[in-house]
């Protein structure tokens, strides 16, 4: 886990905001970031932004990366996910696994997870996360099922929180958000 200085920047810019509550962010290009969405990398937030009647944008993990490092929504116009998940990923120094555990982790199987886990050596989880969202059912038998979809509903605040102690381990650990 040796993270250049500008990837610990990012890093931290991104935590930072999450801590935040994910406030509404003026970029260079005058474009507003108002807040996060872990749904979608970069997409226009049809709310106002602010009395002027100018939309903003709200961005998830990888789009805040991306935003905050080029100052612009210039990039958005690629209308290319992969390009900001890659952009992202070296912004921040992640490895693949990585990446899909930090970017995605609700489109994430069993198998998938279990493999993250075993590849950095921790004990895989054995249930899946409750954030008090509703009942899930776990079948460990199910390769389809999802044990972070729960993540798609965390706020900012736990996301940070994921991430912060990813600075602070080198490990994406979503089961830490349990109470």
């Amino acid at each position: 886990m040796n993270r250049t200085i500008p990837q610990e920047k990012a890093l931290d810019q991104v935590i930072d905001w999450l801590q935040k509550g994910a406030p509404h962010v003026s970029l260079k290009d005058g474009t507003v970031i108002t807040g996060f969405d872990y749904s979608t990398y970069m997409a226009p937030d049809f709310k106002f932004a602010d009395n002027t009647g100018q939309c903003g944008t709200v961005a998830c993990i990888a789009g805040a990366v991306r935003l905050f490092k080029t100052q612009s929504l210039a990039s958005r116009d690629e209308k290319n996910e992969m390009a900001t998940e890659y952009f992202a990923s070296a912004s921040l120094g992640l490895e693949d696994d990585e990446a899909e555990m930090l970017f995605y982790p609700f489109e994430l199987n069993l198998r998938q997870i279990t493999g993250y886990y075993s590849t950095h050596k921790y004990q895989a989880p054995t249930t899946y996360l409750d954030l008090g969202f509703g009942e899930e059912f776990f079948d460990p038998d199910d390769e389809e099922f999802l044990p972070l979809t729960q993540t798609r509903l965390a706020s900012p605040q736990q996301v940070a929180r994921v991430l912060l102690h990813f600075k602070n381990t080198g490990f994406i650990d979503w089961f830490i958000l349990e109470p």
